[in-house]
């Protein structure tokens, strides 16, 4: 993905607002703190701005005094939030081809994060970075580690454990729960970020896997990848996400992704795309769907697509489709969607 700001998806923080009850924290507070909006939680593909989730984070831990607060929400992580991704490295042949192949893939679970695999001292590391993050950015590291140590234990056995683990980062007051979590030896203040394994757990075979699940697995994500190219993606998911309820505008998306407005519609200019073209677009498909095979009264797709009122929402499909919503789905078999007409209900002109 050509992305113009490092993001991460929002299954990042799945678990999030449960560890945050759990000790006391308003989830929901906090991710309005950093300009995170809470319904974007909802959809696990929505796109969050990186940086924005790197604060969260460190808010989070400093508020609930946990140093190991990132691990926490690691441990809350199934395999199976992986997606297809889990079915399709645990029918490699070996955890050596599981793991390249993860990495292939990595940019549709985290489009922020980089890795690598690295032979150090006779074990091989696998390496985590997250681009652009900064020094304060050390529970993001621990929450991408401790889930790839789960991945790890998913594929090579319950038992396994790495050799060591490393963190550029200074260690906390207390690290009893950072090796307890690994359980191995952990050094901090290292000179990279990672995870390290013998050359032996490369050559084991996968626990549990299925080559036909597999095979279906690796098309759908070929496809995804096909079509998660760019910043008009991106901005497309979180449209998705925020539009349920009004007042997704340019300006909103924006300041969710962390760039100011101008960069936004450069950017979906460069791939000849509009804000306002973007969000008609989404709006249209969302609505013919669901008036030709939903029962939804109008007034609920009217909130669900962003508009004040049942009769902003009956304005917009009139300029949109050329008649009104009771006219459309008696003539929808003879009659396309009216497509010369682009103009916003008033209320809910793109900004």
């Amino acid at each position: 993905m050509t992305a113009f700001l490092p993001i991460v998806r929002s299954v990042t923080l799945d678990g999030f607002a449960a560890l945050c009850r759990e000790h006391g924290l308003n989830a929901q507070a906090l991710l309005r703190q950093v300009g995170l909006h809470p319904r974007s939680l909802l959809d696990p593909q929505t796109p969050l701005a990186a940086e924005a989730v790197h604060r969260l984070l460190e808010t989070s831990a400093r508020a609930s005094g946990l140093s190991d607060f990132g691990l926490r929400l690691a441990a809350r992580r199934s395999f199976a939030s992986l997606g297809p991704v889990s079915l399709l490295i645990k029918g490699q042949n070996s955890v050596g081809d599981a793991l390249h192949t993860l990495l292939g893939y990595l940019r549709l679970l985290n489009p922020s994060l980089v890795a690598s695999l690295v032979p150090r001292g006779g074990a091989v590391v696998l390496q985590e970075e997250l681009a652009g993050a900064g020094a304060q950015a050390a529970q993001s590291i621990e929450l991408a580690l401790g889930i790839m140590h789960t991945t790890l234990r998913e594929l090579l056995g319950r038992r396994w454990q790495p050799v060591s683990v490393h963190f550029q980062h200074a260690a906390p007051d207390s690290r009893g729960g950072h090796e307890k979590f690994f359980g191995c030896r952990v050094r901090f203040r290292d000179g990279f970020n990672g995870i390290a394994l013998r050359p032996a757990d490369l050559q084991a075979q996968p626990e549990g896997g299925d080559p036909g699940l597999a095979r279906l697995a690796r098309q759908v994500l070929d496809g995804a990848l096909e079509s998660a190219q760019g910043p008009a993606a991106v901005v497309r998911q979180l449209v998705m996400a925020l539009l349920p309820g009004g007042g997704c505008t340019a300006a909103l998306v924006a300041r969710h992704l962390g760039v100011d407005r101008r960069t936004l519609h450069r950017h979906l200019a460069a791939q000849g795309e509009s804000f306002s073209s973007l969000l008609q677009g989404l709006r249209c498909e969302w609505v013919v769907k669901h008036l030709r095979h939903g029962q939804l009264p109008l007034a609920d797709c009217a909130t669900l697509l962003g508009f004040s009122s049942q009769s902003a929402f009956a304005y917009w499909f009139r300029c949109q489709f050329g008649c009104s919503v009771s006219r459309w789905r008696q003539g929808e078999a003879c009659a396309p969607p009216y497509a010369g007409a682009t103009a916003a209900a008033p209320a809910q002109t793109a900004r």
